[in-house]
């Protein structure tokens, strides 16, 4: 995405204070998407907070973890 000639120096200024790798603010966005998704916030709710339709955030963000499904549904089943 376009960012403003005037905030981009901004942008790198901040990062180099924050010891971070160099990044386009899109590629933050979908480091707050994903970390939304690790931290179990709503599919809906994350999408709106992002900017995004459910379809747009899923086809996107959402991609497998490794998570051990049964072990989940055990837990969920008790």
């Amino acid at each position: 995405r376009y960012i403003l000639p005037v905030a981009r120096p901004a942008w790198d200024s901040l990062l180099t204070h924050l010891q971070m790798v160099p990044r386009t603010p899109h590629v933050a966005r979908h480091s707050v998407a994903t970390a939304l998704n690790a931290a179990g916030v709503p599919v809906a709710d994350a999408a709106k907070y992002i900017g995004d339709s459910v379809k747009t955030y899923c086809g996107t963000y959402l991609h497998a973890s490794g998570t051990d499904v049964g072990a989940a549904l055990t837990t969920i089943l008790g």
